[in-house]
């Protein structure tokens, strides 16, 4: 679900160029190469539960927000909370509780959000990549009040375009699972997330990569035109040797699309939850400081670009504050 609170030390207002940041919802990423593993396991989001509040404080000229975005379903005393940063009152401005039954989120099929019926394409320069297809028939919402996402054992052959190759490969997966997004439907500039989340399978067993997360609208997850050299940059600085790795660079004298020149734009990342499944046996990571082991969660901001000066060993973590008061 969703839903938004405003400020009350600031003007409850919306602009109509919200346009900054949008929240993307990714369920049930099946990676690994422990396959075997989900053939022996129930993997279905069995009464998945996704209550996202978003209480977000506003402080922008425009037209106040309206009560379209709150679900009439969440409750009274869920419109409003408190900041455990700040001390400051939020106002809930937009919420989804899912308590409809038998929603569908097809492209076109609802105003909040998009389900997708593509692959992932996140192969990456070591060779991995996701080993499912997005399908918008793995998503709904039950009598109960859940929106549940089922990942399932299942193939699906497609012709795929190699954008360096520009030629058309056919593709296979073994596996199905579903992505919900409101990218370009619902942005927000900044607030408070909240997510009520069952997340799927056993904890000790492998494959399965569920994560709530968001990212910046100017770039699209799983669409690679989108995100290339555009996530996770944040960056407004005119740096000659980053300028080819930014589209949106603040060298750039004219930027296209109607975005300002001399101004650097970007898509950063910030993950509420990635759970990483599996059983390592009682055995840490020895490489990392302090040590992990699996299974195990984490929350990250990613931004780009990094700085060798302040960047900490790898496998290892910054020092306390170290960024803050280096200014990076």
């Amino acid at each position: 679900g969703a839903s938004i609170l405003s400020d009350n030390s600031r003007e409850k207002t919306l602009t109509n160029s919200m346009k900054e940041l949008s929240n993307g919802v990714e369920s049930c990423i099946l990676r690994g190469k422990k396959q075997e593993s989900l053939h022996h396991h129930s993997f279905s989001m069995k009464q998945i539960h996704q209550l996202i509040a978003l209480f977000v404080a506003f402080s922008c000229n425009g037209i106040f927000a309206s009560a379209g975005w709150i679900d009439s379903h969440t409750p009274e005393d869920k419109l409003k909370t408190k900041s455990l940063v700040d001390g400051l009152e939020y106002e809930l401005v937009m919420s989804d509780e899912f308590s409809v039954p038998n929603r569908t989120f097809n492209d076109g099929h609802d105003s909040t959000w998009t389900s997708l019926d593509k692959p992932d394409a996140d192969a990456n320069s070591a060779g991995g990549g996701s080993l499912h297809f997005y399908n918008s028939s793995q998503i709904t919402t039950t009598e109960e009040g859940y929106l549940k996402i089922t990942p399932i054992t299942e193939d699906k052959v497609w012709n795929q375009y190699d954008p360096v190759l520009k030629q058309y490969n056919k593709s296979k997966t073994h596996f199905k699972s579903g992505m919900l997004q409101s990218w370009n439907k619902f942005c927000f500039t900044g607030g408070i997330v909240e997510v009520d989340v069952i997340l799927p399978g056993s904890p000790t067993v492998g494959g399965l990569w569920p994560a709530i997360w968001l990212m910046g609208n100017l770039g699209r997850a799983t669409y690679l035109a989108s995100t290339n050299n555009v996530w996770p940059w944040s960056y407004n600085v005119c740096d000659r040797d980053l300028q080819g790795a930014q589209v949106i660079s603040a060298c750039n004298v004219q930027n296209h699309f109607g975005l300002h020149p001399s101004q650097g734009r970007g898509a950063t990342e910030i993950d509420i939850i990635e759970a990483m499944a599996g059983d390592a046996k009682g055995q840490y990571y020895p490489e990392t400081d302090p040590p992990i082991i699996l299974p195990y969660a984490d929350l990250t901001l990613q931004v780009a670009p990094g700085i060798k000066k302040y960047r900490p060993t790898p496998g290892y973590q910054p020092r306390p504050r170290e960024y803050l008061e280096s200014g990076n």
